[in-house]
């Protein structure tokens, strides 16, 4: 099966969740299978994980955007090691165009993009037309690959047509080793409260950016939110009338509810879910303290805030 590794700047996340989508019918297929930074889970350490994927894929993916070319880890890390491994021939780099921006004058500025003739999917009146063109240039090329499994290959993409060049040499690769590297390791007790308080801010932040957008697309929404050091309280307003509030707090010093809190009232005493930081041995993440036995899921830094998010808007849902 092929790995395909998509590079791109978390402001395109949408693009990229479209394109996956369109992938899927490959995916079933077990044609491909796909790997993107969101799959990292809390306590991983972030760069590690990109650079082990990244060397492990045949098909790398760069979702092109002024936010990518802005992006000095897209451009200068993901974008530099990718055209390294397409040079050394272990894998086909495809430059695919979300918007206008200034590609042509770098490195990608050689190689054929997608959608066709590198026509930004931003310009298409129907931007699936483009997923679909963009989808079936990476079917053609993923059956170039598996055709070209068990030689050395060395795509040079010069055209849609190109063909990987089979040498009767292998390609030897400086930085050939296993991608089972991971070993088991003790978490502190500092470590789990890092992560804990980093969980914390991105969740404030989380929540405060979905009810700027909440706000934004109903005229009628109105919504405060006041943040302390461990503790923020979100009010959502609907023509004037409190419709829902939730109250969430990093318990850091509190033994018996040690974790993130959440209520739906402001009450430091009431707390309807807890979430606790907990580890495998190799990572940490966030469980649900009450959550039936077997029912725990293993909650990243922003699946924790989609579930407290889901729990709070809930309230305007029914």
């Amino acid at each position: 099966m092929i790995k395909v590794f998509f590079s791109y700047s978390h402001l395109d996340e949408t693009n990229r969740n479209t394109l996956e989508k369109h992938l899927a019918v490959m995916k079933r297929e077990k044609v491909i299978e796909t790997w993107h930074d969101r799959r990292i889970l809390g306590g991983a350490s972030v760069h590690e994980e990109i650079d082990q994927n990244l060397v492990e894929s045949n098909l790398v993916l760069l979702l092109v955007s002024h936010e990518f070319l802005a992006s000095d880890y897209c451009h200068s890390v993901e974008m530099k090691k990718a055209l390294e491994m397409r040079r050394q021939g272990v894998a086909w780099v495809i430059p695919i165009i979300l918007d206008h921006c200034d590609w042509r004058s770098t490195p990608l500025g050689d190689l054929l993009a997608c959608p066709q003739d590198g026509k930004p999917i931003s310009d298409y009146p129907n931007p699936n037309k483009a997923f679909s063109e963009v989808t079936e240039e990476i079917r053609r090329v993923s059956r170039e690959i598996t055709s070209a499994q068990g030689t050395s290959t060395r795509p040079e993409m010069q055209g849609r047509c190109d063909l990987p060049v089979h040498e009767s040499e292998p390609v030897i690769v400086d930085n050939m080793r296993s991608g089972n590297l991971r070993i088991k390791r003790q978490f502190s007790d500092y470590d789990k409260d890092t992560f804990r308080r980093n969980a914390f801010e991105y969740m404030a932040r989380f929540f405060n950016n979905s009810l700027e957008e909440l706000q934004r697309r109903n005229l009628d929404i109105n919504f405060t939110f006041e943040k302390e050091a461990n503790t923020f309280f979100a009010t959502i307003y609907r023509s004037g009338k409190e419709i829902a509030s939730c109250f969430v707090a990093n318990r850091a010093g509190d033994n018996s509810w040690r974790g993130i809190t959440y209520s739906h009232t402001r009450s430091k005493n009431s707390i309807d879910s807890l979430l606790n930081v907990e580890d495998d041995g190799y990572s940490l993440f966030l469980v649900p303290i009450f959550s039936m036995p077997g029912e725990k899921d293993r909650l990243s830094e922003r699946g924790a805030a989609e579930f407290y998010w889901s729990m709070f808007i809930e309230q305007l849902q029914h």
